[in-house]
């Protein structure tokens, strides 16, 4: 069942009661679990194909609580409740709805301001950040134009969509590896050889309400928890290793090698390239359950052996708008 954003408001609540600190893919989890929210469902995109729509509707359903100050953000993409929040609880509601938040100050200000118009009514599919979208300073590294048809008139943009880049550059932030790799019957890679690793990180989409389209740190601990497995290893793809008794076994240019197993890496790639290594680290990014991937268009990731030379994999997460 696809919950409407007023309906995760309780289950979230109760969820947050024990005043620990959540992260919003947390929240999504919990959701998950009380509607009994299929695995086919969690992948439901809206009708323009631009969002999820249970972590769109979960995601109005912070902002408006937030608001209403009945949970707090400490820092972006972590929430927690508040004493508003706990006070709330102690009445016992059966729900938690608009209504029920009508009658904080705060919140009524917010809901008959200016943009009310682009509020979500009940079990309507508004896109978050995607309505009255606003630039805010400080949110990335890059602004992208992509426009269609008449794109200028008059002077001005018009019929234009605007979306925000964020770069991570691995060699200026230390976020890389070290590690020994072949490319089976290449000459000259063929030959067992190593690389100081760094990697490249390129995240496009639409900044949320804190003005990020992703966090720095976030998206950089992720993939640092990635490397960990794969630093000062021998990478090995999985159809050339052969293992038997603590060792591994591969056929090089120069002959078979014998390493203990604790000394490789075994990826189920096709072969431990640049852009194939890129290939394996993006697949798990995106299966982290930490990254919301909410207003995420597409990220890509590379891999440098050495200066000017990248391997890069893309995922594109949404379509783009005509």
């Amino acid at each position: 069942m696809i919950p409407n954003f007023e309906e995760t408001m309780l289950p979230t609540l109760r969820f947050l009661s024990d005043r620990e600190e959540r992260r919003t893919s947390a929240i999504y989890g919990e959701v998950y679990r009380v509607f009994s929210v299929t695995a086919e469902e969690r992948r439901r995109l809206q009708p323009s194909g631009q969002d999820l729509i249970v972590q769109n509707r979960i995601r109005w359903a912070l902002l408006y609580m937030k608001k209403a100050k009945v949970i707090e953000a400490p820092r972006h993409g972590v929430v927690r409740i508040a004493s508003r929040g706990l006070s709330l609880l102690e009445s016992h509601p059966s729900k938690v709805d608009v209504d029920t938040l009508m009658k904080y100050p705060e919140f009524r200000e917010f809901r008959t301001g200016t943009d009310a118009k682009h509020h979500p009514k009940k079990s309507d599919d508004f896109l978050m950040g995607e309505t009255n979208a606003k630039s805010v300073r400080g949110t990335s590294s890059v602004t992208k134009i992509s426009a269609s048809k008449e794109t200028v008139h008059n002077g001005s943009w018009n019929r234009a969509e605007k979306t925000h880049v964020v770069d991570v550059d691995g060699a200026r932030t230390n976020l890389g590896f070290s590690a020994a790799h072949f490319i089976s019957g290449h000459d000259p890679c063929g030959r067992l050889h190593g690389h100081n690793f760094c990697v490249k990180v390129n995240v496009e989409g639409r900044p949320d309400e804190y003005g990020m389209v992703v966090d720095f740190f976030t998206i950089e601990g992720a993939i640092r928890s990635i490397l960990t497995d794969m630093d000062h290893k021998i990478l090995i793809a999985k159809r050339h290793a052969i293992v038997a008794d603590g060792i591994v076994r591969f056929m090089t240019t120069d002959g078979e090698i014998r390493v203990p197993r604790d000394a490789v890496a075994i990826l189920d790639v096709k072969e431990t390239t640049s852009e194939l290594l890129a290939d394996h680290i993006l697949s798990k990014v995106l299966a982290n359950s930490d990254l919301d991937l909410g207003g995420i268009s597409s990220i890509a990731v590379g891999i440098t052996e050495s200066d000017g030379r990248v391997g890069w994999s893309k995922m594109c997460l949404r379509s783009k708008r005509a």
